[in-house]
């Protein structure tokens, strides 16, 4: 009953870029607004605390908003900008955010990490973007009394559509969940496509995007009781 999809970068892109484009200018305005006022909820709420745990709260909420303001900004940009601003990243950095932000969550996500990994070339805000994405459905397609596990290896048996082979770090996010219909596999990653009732299917569109950016893949494996995300990006050098 395990299904595996490899999926074709360019293609996958190109219909991404199509909708996301489409939408971009709307969807950014109508979002930033609302993360204006939470930001600011957060600075006054900040000024009136005195528990360094509930200081530490208010202030992810304001990174996270300032985040996620400035990949709306990028998204406004679609159309005129799809270049990574290319730089050294520790992928384990920006996993344990994404750790930190999924921390109170049922089930919190565990780590199995490479501890001697390289750094990779990258967009650190995209990137969390990417794990975060995928790392929130894990979650949901588990529920409270699931597992999800975030794991880091390096990989030097990848060749590149050029036929070269090059160093990639592998991420995966893993999750025991009841798995994603064969039927699925073929479109997961297209925009608008969701088996969730109140889910928009935008969520992996948009990492298969931002995959595409770091030129590197994105694939899935499943079957009942175990699904696989597994994320390739390129290290400095390669």
């Amino acid at each position: 009953m395990g299904c595996v999809e490899r999926l074709e970068g360019d293609q996958r892109l190109n219909e991404t870029l199509d909708s996301l484009g489409n939408m971009a200018m709307s969807v950014a305005h109508e979002v930033k607004n609302p993360l204006a006022g939470i930001r600011g909820a957060a600075q006054l709420l900040e000024m009136e605390l005195k528990s360094k745990s509930a200081i530490a709260c208010t202030e992810l909420i304001r990174t996270e908003v300032d985040r996620v303001t400035l990949l709306l900004d990028k998204l406004l940009g679609l159309a005129e900008d799809q270049f990574v601003q290319e730089k050294e990243v520790n992928i384990h950095e920006i996993l344990n955010h994404v750790l930190q932000v999924c921390a109170h969550s049922q089930p919190a996500p565990k780590r199995d990490f490479d501890p001697s990994l390289p750094n990779i070339i990258g967009d650190r805000d995209k990137l969390i973007q990417l794990f975060l994405n995928l790392t929130q459905n894990a979650i949901e397609a588990t529920g409270p009394d699931g597992a999800v596990v975030l794991s880091t290896r390096i990989s030097s048996h990848v060749r590149s559509e050029r036929g070269l082979r090059r160093q990639f770090i592998v991420v995966e996010v893993q999750d025991n969940g009841p798995g994603i219909q064969p039927a699925f596999l073929k479109k997961i990653f297209l925009p608008f496509i969701t088996t969730k009732q109140k889910g928009t299917g935008l969520g992996l569109a948009i990492s298969q995007k931002i995959v595409n950016e770091h030129d590197g893949l994105i694939e899935v494996k499943s079957k009942p009781g175990r699904t696989v995300f597994r994320v390739l990006l390129r290290v400095v050098g390669s």
